[in-house]
């Protein structure tokens, strides 16, 4: 093997694995140099054979991982037979499959170092976003009127407290995956209350506000919590690709209304900033319903 063709096939094994891991690349251009398929072939197979990874996929009892390494096996056993047939191309596609399936074992059975720092960064995540329902719960609570509802709203709020400080404790107990376990049933349990309370903003809705202004400043809010739960609705509910870019296109319109009513309001036309902010928001619910969670429609004319 050519130490030219070894660093040409290893970049190529890299590449593939990286983009089976979710990275964002460009896919390798198709090798046909003979030397360098064959230096990619060998690294393929002592991928599958021998590396730490393959141990540990067979010792998983992981059920998807290892069909996820069968196939790369079966991929391999294709590319060798273009090879012996001198199909180039064909062999190179067969040996880039069993890179992406072995991408795609290695991530359900990471190492233990990787297993660790993904589960600090989703702990990071879940925190940031327990944190902001927390307090967009607030502030709905807030202006909810008195009464069996309200209530009841602020025992849930109470449930989801004591689920963070559950989630807490284990952290600082290194029981990494366990407070993220925490955190997820305090997302969803205040995900699942957002629809009662945003109804209750009726109540607020309905109020006579002492100036235009005030009323802007209160749908510029409103505008700014419906925009924060939209990330995380997706996360919770994971939405189809089909849905994800319906939510994109009303979020893109949402903050584009929203430039719109602030330059009207900055002209003195607060009458039509405000209920071109409302209508922002709006958008902004039909986000949150395409992601998966229930909310009313509030504009009396939706698009």
């Amino acid at each position: 093997m050519s130490a030219r063709g070894a660093r040409a096939a290893a970049s190529a094994v890299a590449l593939a694995l990286g983009v089976a891991a979710g990275v964002q690349a460009q896919a390798p251009a198709p090798v046909t140099d003979p030397s360098t398929l064959a230096s990619k072939r060998e690294l393929v197979a002592r991928l599958l054979r021998e590396s730490p990874a393959a141990k540990r996929i067979a010792e998983s009892g992981d059920a998807q991982a290892r069909e996820y390494y069968r196939l790369a096996g079966e991929a391999l056993a294709r590319a060798d037979a273009a090879l012996a047939a001198a199909r180039a191309a064909d062999a190179d596609r067969e040996l880039n499959d069993a890179m992406w399936q072995v991408g795609k074992a290695r991530q359900r059975v990471p190492d233990p170092m990787s297993r660790v720092i993904q589960e600090r960064m989703r702990n990071a995540t879940l925190t940031e976003n327990v944190e902001t329902l927390v307090a967009s719960f607030q502030r709905r609570l807030g202006a909810m009127a008195p009464g069996k509802s309200r209530d009841e709203a602020a025992a849930r709020l109470a449930r989801a407290d004591l689920l963070v400080t559950d989630a807490r404790s284990l952290k600082t107990a290194e029981r990494i995956a366990e407070s993220n376990r925490r955190l997820e049933d305090a997302r969803g349990l205040l995900l699942q209350d957002v629809n009662a309370l945003i109804t209750g903003e009726t109540v607020v809705y309905g109020t006579h506000f002492e100036s235009a202004e005030d009323e802007l400043a209160f749908e510029l809010e409103r505008n700014r919590g419906y925009a924060q739960l939209v990330p995380i609705a997706v996360a919770q509910y994971r939405p189809t690709r089909d849905a994800m870019l319906l939510i994109e296109r009303y979020v893109e319109k949402s903050e584009a209304m929203v430039a719109v009513g602030r330059q009207q309001a900055g002209q003195r036309n607060l009458k039509s900033g405000i209920r071109t902010i409302q209508e922002a928001t709006d958008s902004l619910q039909r986000a949150l319903r395409a992601a998966g969670l229930s909310v009313p429609q509030t504009m009396e004319n939706p698009q």
